[in-house]
């Protein structure tokens, strides 16, 4: 029996999604605010990648290392943050054309992109560990 990866289970899982929670933020919170959450994404991928190297050890530390980096630097870091920053400028366009001006229309597309990360993120980790599967992990 194998056991899971402790960085790809619910709640660390999440520290990698910095940048896509950053994104969803956008300009409505501070620019230190958006430093942390990158800080601490980057550092997540960076701890994910040396822990998995490490505990395989011997030969295929150096293969395990860059395959987690991969991983994460697509799962955790571009495909989400592409997903909540379009979505986040979509819905934002759509309020924007709407006459009324109200404080919840500031936070609306902010709570849509966070959703879109909350539904999309296991679909994405699955579609990047399948590419993966057929390419390089192949070799």
């Amino acid at each position: 029996m194998q056991l899971q990866d402790p960085f790809r289970v619910v709640p660390v899982r999440h520290l990698g999604h910095g940048f896509a929670i950053a994104a969803a933020f956008g300009p409505t919170i501070y620019l230190d605010t958006h430093d942390l959450l990158n800080t601490i994404s980057t550092g997540y991928i960076i701890v994910h990648a040396v822990h998995r190297g490490m505990a395989v050890g011997g030969n295929s530390l150096g293969k395990v290392f860059f395959d987690t980096l991969i991983f994460d630097c697509l799962a955790s870091a571009l495909l989400p943050t592409f997903v909540t920053y379009h979505v986040r400028l979509f819905v934002r366009s759509i309020v924007s054309d709407t006459r009324v001006r109200c404080g919840i229309f500031r936070w609306m597309p902010v709570v849509f992109s966070l959703a879109s990360l909350a539904f999309t993120w296991v679909h994405i980790d699955q579609l990047v560990d399948r590419v993966l599967d057929q390419t390089i992990r192949t070799l």
